[in-house]
């Protein structure tokens, strides 16, 4: 069976380590199963690729490019990360992964797409059974060029670290709170987004708020069939015959068009060559390509060129809120809320900015347990509310102690559980004794 889109041999490929199969055929499991949630989700009949024969597959013993060649022509390469995997002396890593990893970086559609909803996703779709330290976490990071982003199965508990079950007997003791059904399901749907994206589904230069539609033909908008209009042979700018009295018109018409000009080139709608802030325009140019690497995942680039951008413009406050996502990406939480309040600071209008802030104070981690926290739960309508909460009445969570206003550093507002994307505008808060 060939895949979908001519050229390629199979949809997807599967990559695993035969030890990871040897017990209770875990990785044989997940596939049949997977196969059956494709078979859901896709009209078309989806290839899977998957050696379940270790003695009539791909071995050390044959020629590596010859039997790879086409069945490493796929468009999803699925890794089952494990403790063993990540091996560069392993077959699977140096002749299935890291070949993969070349071949899509050079064929038409690179091993980067971007989905529908405008995200990039990489070709490379892991699958983790097990938490990887972290020697074996940079080696799959530096081979992807990017965050290792993995749909995991794992069992989590105290002392325990192995696969997650179709089944299983205690599935609430988990620490990981995720399921084998849901998570199958999420590797299905990731196939189908990146999928639809290289058969043509998805143009990112043909996002529709930039597109003009046109309407149906019964709802355009027209005369009525009766009606009749005549217009003039000519449609003059000027009143007829102008030219006749240029010196009487030429003054008005110069001192309109200076102006309109003087009024674009005030609202920063219109530039003449070597004009404006030469320095915030150069600036700009590093922060273009400084967000071009960090939709790649290239975030130690991304970080030069912003820095590059903030020696040019100290001031320039999108650089320095793009700084902050960076360093987030990177793990330097307290540096991204540093380089947050600075965006701010110079741009309290930088709304970016402050919902990076709320991230990287959240990422932190370091609130108080809930017990010494005041949580309260508040019903929102569509549209604007008003909310007040007495401080007075404020107290903790488990303890019920009350609250020392002084010790108040952090309002945090979310929603739990939510469906889909919720946006929430805060405006005029204030702490009123």
């Amino acid at each position: 069976m060939s895949s979908i889109i001519e050229g390629y041999s199979y949809d997807i490929f599967i990559s695993y380590r035969q030890k990871d199969n040897k017990y209770d055929g875990w990785v044989t499991e997940f596939v049949d199963n997977l196969k059956k949630e494709l078979e859901a989700t896709f009209k078309e009949e989806i290839s899977v690729y998957f050696d379940i024969d270790q003695h009539d597959g791909l071995l050390e013993t044959h020629d590596v490019d010859a039997s790879l060649k086409e069945k490493l022509k796929c468009l999803v390469f699925i890794p089952v990360i494990s403790r063993t995997y990540c091996d560069p002396k392993s077959f699977a890593w140096s002749h299935e992964l890291r070949v993969f990893v070349e071949q899509a970086s050079s064929d038409n559609f690179g091993l980067k797409v971007t989905l529908r909803n405008g995200n990039v996703a990489g070709r490379v779709l892991p699958v983790r059974i097990h938490d990887i330290d972290n020697n074996d976490l940079r080696l799959c990071e530096e081979l992807l060029s990017g965050t290792l982003r993995s749909v995991d199965f794992i069992y989590k508990s105290p002392g325990v670290n192995r696969p997650l079950r179709s089944t299983e007997d205690r599935p609430h003791d988990n620490l990981n709170k995720i399921y084998y059904r849901d998570q199958i399901n999420k590797i299905a749907n990731a196939v189908d987004e990146i999928i639809y994206s290289l058969k043509g589904g998805y143009n990112p230069a043909l996002n529709e708020k930039w597109l003009f539609k046109e309407l149906p033909a019964d709802q355009k908008i027209g005369l009525p069939v009766e009606t009749k209009m005549k217009f003039p042979r000519r449609i003059y700018l000027f009143p007829e015959y102008w030219h006749k009295n240029f010196k009487r018109y030429i003054l008005p018409v110069l001192f309109i068009a200076v102006m309109v000009v003087s009024s674009l080139i005030w609202k920063g709608q219109l530039k003449f060559p070597g004009s404006g802030n030469s320095k915030r325009e150069q600036a700009r140019s590093h922060l273009i390509n400084a967000v071009k690497y960090f939709n790649d995942d290239f975030y130690g680039p991304s970080k030069a060129e912003l820095e590059k951008a903030l020696a040019i413009d100290p001031a320039y406050s999108t650089a320095w809120s793009t700084l902050a996502a960076v360093s987030v990406k990177l793990g330097n939480l307290n540096d991204a809320v540093i380089q947050t309040i600075e965006a701010i600071k110079l741009d309290p209008d930088n709304d970016s900015a402050a919902y990076n802030l709320a991230f990287a104070l959240d990422d932190k981690k370091d609130y108080p347990d809930y017990k010494d926290r005041y949580n309260q739960s508040i019903n929102l309508k569509s549209g604007q509310n008003s909310i007040c909460i007495s401080l007075n009445e404020m107290a903790t969570s488990g303890t019920n102690r009350k609250i020392n206003l002084q010790n108040i550093y952090r309002v945090l507002i979310f929603k739990a559980n939510p469906e889909k994307k919720v946006v929430f505008y805060v405006d005029y808060m204030r702490l009123v004794r």
